[in-house]
C-alpha cells in the first residue's frame, strides 16, 4: 500500500513491513507484523533506515534539453569568428599582398623597427641596405617586412 504525501509540503513517509520467512519444514508460520506508516516533516537530522523511502516532491523532472545549450553555443562561435578570427585573416591577407608587391628601391620598415631600402629580392628573402652609402646590407625574410614607407623614395633627413 502506498500513500502519497500532500503536494507542496515536504513529508517523510516511512514504510516498514516485516515479512516472516516461511519455515522449511512442517513448522508454524510466523505472523507478519503490520505495516507502519509515519508521517512528519523531514529534516536533515533524520537518518534513513534500509526500508525507508522518501517520495519526490513535485512532478518528475525531465532531462535537460541539449538543444537549448547548443543554441547558446552557436552565437558564441559566431561572435568569436567576427571579433577575432576574421580580422586576423584579413590582416594576414593584406600583409601577404604587400610583401608580394615589394620591388627593388622600396623604403621599408621591418617588424623589429629597422629602416632600409630593398636592394635584392628572392623568393622568400629580402636584402636591405641600412645606410646611405650602401656598405651595410642585411638579409631578412620577406615576412619580417612590416610596412612599406613611400614606395621607393627615401625619407628626407634634414
Amino acid at each position: 500500500m502506498s500513500l502519497s504525501p500532500p503536494s507542496g509540503l515536504r513529508w517523510r513517509t516511512e514504510f516498514r513491513a516485516a515479512v516472516a520467512a516461511a519455515p522449511q519444514g512442517g513448522g508454524h508460520a510466523k505472523k507478519s507484523e503490520p505495516t507502519t506508516i509515519k508521517r512528519g516533516p523531514t529534516s536533515g537530522n533524520h537518518e534513513t533506515s534500509p526500508g525507508e523511502q522518501q517520495p519526490r516532491s513535485g512532478p518528475p523532472r525531465e532531462q535537460p534539453n541539449c538543444m537549448g545549450q547548443m543554441w547558446m553555443f552557436i552565437p558564441m562561435l559566431l561572435l568569436l569568428w567576427f571579433l577575432l578570427i576574421r580580422p586576423q585573416q584579413k590582416q594576414e591577407k593584406t600583409h601577404k599582398a604587400m610583401v608580394s608587391a615589394l620591388k627593388k628601391g622600396d623604403s621599408v620598415v621591418t617588424n623589429s623597427g629597422m629602416h632600409g631600402t630593398v636592394v635584392r629580392l628572392n623568393d622568400d628573402t629580402v636584402v636591405l641596405k641600412l645606410d646611405q652609402e650602401g656598405k651595410l646590407k642585411i638579409t631578412f625574410d620577406r615576412k619580417a617586412v612590416g610596412r612599406v614607407l613611400n614606395g621607393g623614395q627615401e625619407p628626407s633627413s634634414k
